[in-house]
């Protein structure tokens, strides 16, 4: 019991005079102070906004129709989406995602329309670059989103080539139910993702850098 409490008190002297170390020094203060509350500020304050927005996209609209350009003019109203431009064909638009001129690709086939009324599903395919995560869901929430906002406005309309009795089957059906569980970043945002483990990191790397100047110091000192 006496060796432990003689423990107490050499632990309080060595922190207060790690501290006056830490505070004679202006490399060490300056480091403590600038590495971890002016560093950690300002790298928390790069992704404020905590979500994707204006992601650019180009657009391969092989359909040239009005409701090709109906979903092209929707996409552009999202927030997530900003288009750069209409390609010629694929092979130009992924020379634009090389040049990292994009982050996606919107590709619209030549029977975008004829398959809607058709009564069947209209397709489109999005590609996305992998540079950051949160692009593709960007994407897909904004290319999902305007979709069904298509399919409320023309499925009515095909009603008139259905028998009588799937006309109300098909009037009140929801075409996607998407539910969503979000279970570790529930903002679903850069932020919020990745600036806890990145501020481990740099507590971790100043507090390594602070220890090698102490270190230093104190050596140099021994050695006069």
């Amino acid at each position: 019991m006496k060796r432990s409490n003689n423990i107490l008190p050499l632990i309080v002297r060595s922190a207060i005079q790690e501290f006056r170390s830490i505070c004679s020094g202006y490399a060490a203060l300056l480091l403590l102070v600038g590495g971890i509350f002016l560093y950690g500020i300002l790298y928390n304050y790069m992704y404020a906004p905590n979500q994707v927005t204006g992601a650019p996209v180009a657009v391969v609209d092989l359909s040239k129709t009005p409701l090709s350009r109906e979903y092209i003019r929707l996409l552009q109203a999202t927030p997530q989406v900003e288009i750069y431009g209409e390609a010629v064909d694929y092979n130009e638009a992924r020379q634009w995602m090389k040049e990292d001129k994009v982050v996606g690709i919107l590709y619209l086939p030549y029977d975008f329309e004829e398959r809607l009324f058709r009564g069947e599903e209209a397709l489109f395919v999005m590609y996305s670059t992998t540079n950051a995560f949160l692009y593709y869901l960007s994407l897909q929430e904004a290319t999902s989103y305007v979709m069904l906002a298509l399919d409320d406005k023309y499925r009515t309309g095909g009603i008139i080539f259905l028998p009588v009795g799937g006309v109300l089957g098909v009037a009140t059906a929801q075409p996607v139910t998407v539910t969503g569980t979000v279970l570790y970043n529930y903002t679903e945002g850069y932020g919020s993702y990745l600036i806890p483990a990145v501020m481990i990191i740099i507590l971790f790397q100043t507090l390594m850098m602070l220890i090698a100047i102490l270190t230093g110091n104190e050596y140099t000192r021994n050695s006069l």
